[in-house]
């Protein structure tokens, strides 16, 4: 099993295509786990899991990628 962090456009947005997908390293799954609240990559399988923006931040500081910043429109 491994972790993999998914993309979309916020509901308001009429294209509802993936828009961003990474692969991550396996070596870090239990850190990921732990900054989105499990305690086992198992207890997360279940479904996908909505990030918070703090979840973000301290995910793009672990992994050392920055994640696309999604810019509503009025």
């Amino acid at each position: 099993m491994y972790l993999e962090i998914n993309g979309f456009l916020p509901n308001n947005y009429p294209d509802d295509s993936l828009k961003y997908e990474l692969a991550v390293d396996r070596a870090l799954t239990d850190q990921i786990v732990s900054v989105v609240g499990h305690e086992s990559l198992n207890a997360m399988a279940a479904a996908e899991w909505l990030l918070t923006d703090k979840q973000v931040a301290e995910l793009s500081s672990l992994l050392g990628h920055p994640f696309p910043r999604i810019w509503h429109y009025s």
